[in-house]
């Protein structure tokens, strides 16, 4: 099995600091959002499509360079916080990821920068435990399109084959579990999310706290993903 992981939501409790480094940044560019409002732009989504929703829900016109400015800031807020210990790990990702380990080829395909993944994989010790990590420069398209899963799968390839069936995404909404089926790959969400985000999915799992692989390879198998 190959178990492919979103940092972000599934192994790190980034969401209040991304959504308040968003907030901070949307401010600086006069457009309002509330603290809830930056929540729900933020879960789940990439900074640069959380930027373009808040630009479209305040109706204000902004190209794609203006977008990657605005995002830019908000990842220095998000970085600034990040290194001052803002950041949480999710109860029991970094002992599930140790274990899976054991049993499955681990990647991470993650929404976040690959300076981020570095310093995130750095708080949770978790620096060696990937085959492979995708971070959103390494694709054209991010998440909901199945670029970065895609990479991932290909990079796992050049190291050793991948069979047909046997890849399952970790995820925290769904703009990652649409870009898993688009993949070919079973999604399942893992934690607290909104209905409308977790039903995107092919599985659903609580949170890694006390979960096993042997949990995870039946959520999967029910799905249609193959254990090998």
């Amino acid at each position: 099995m190959v178990l492919l992981f979103e940092l972000e939501g599934v192994i790190a409790e980034t969401l209040p600091v991304r959504a308040a480094a968003l907030r901070s940044a949307l401010q600086a560019e006069g457009i309002a959002a509330t603290p809830e409002d930056a929540i729900d732009l933020s879960r789940a989504r990439s900074v640069r499509r959380a930027v373009a929703a808040a630009a479209h829900d305040a109706r204000t016109s902004y190209d794609l360079v203006t977008v990657d400015l605005v995002a830019s800031q908000a990842e220095r807020h998000f970085a600034a916080a990040a290194a001052a210990g803002g950041i949480t790990l999710t109860p029991g990702a970094v002992a599930f990821v140790r274990a899976a380990q054991a049993g499955a080829r681990c990647g991470l395909v993650t929404r976040a920068s690959r300076a981020e993944a570095d310093l995130l994989l750095r708080l949770a010790g978790l620096e060696d435990a990937f085959e492979c990590v995708i971070t959103h420069e390494d694709v054209v398209e991010e998440k909901p399109a199945p670029a970065p899963y895609r990479a991932a799968l290909a990079r796992l390839a050049r190291k050793r084959g991948v069979a047909p069936g046997s890849a399952v995404a970790l995820e925290d909404g769904g703009d990652g579990a649409r870009a898993a089926r688009a993949a070919g790959i079973v999604s399942l969400v893992v934690g607290p999310a909104p209905a409308s985000e977790a039903v995107e999915a092919d599985g659903y799992l609580p949170g890694l706290e006390g979960a096993t692989m042997e949990l995870v390879r039946a959520l999967a198998a029910r799905a249609g993903a193959t254990a090998s």
